[in-house]
């Protein structure tokens, strides 16, 4: 179970970027720093002392690379944008008891 997030995480970010217009020197540097992300996150996953959860490893890791950036940059989960979504478009369907 856990090898298919692994793998569904990884194919999914990797091809968001091979669609992207990227030259072959930013491709390169942007591959092997997936391939270097992959590694460690494969070997806490295999080696460390106990059980990780690979979702909260995945969001801290994109909320650290985030937090590079300028600090209004920001991450929503999809729980998080579906609420999100349900507040700015006021599309619910309810009983107004």
């Amino acid at each position: 179970m856990k090898r298919k997030i692994y793998s569904a995480i990884a194919i999914s970010v990797v091809s968001a970027f091979l669609f992207w217009g990227f030259t072959d020197n930013e491709y390169f540097k942007i591959t092997r720093s997936f391939e270097i992300f992959a590694a460690v996150f494969k070997e806490i996953a295999n080696n460390y002392v106990i059980d990780i959860d690979p979702e909260i490893m995945v969001r801290n890791g994109i909320e650290g690379m985030l937090s590079t950036l300028d600090p209004y940059t920001e991450y929503y989960s999809q729980e998080y944008y579906d609420d999100l979504d349900l507040l700015t478009n006021g599309n619910y369907t309810g009983f107004g008891f």
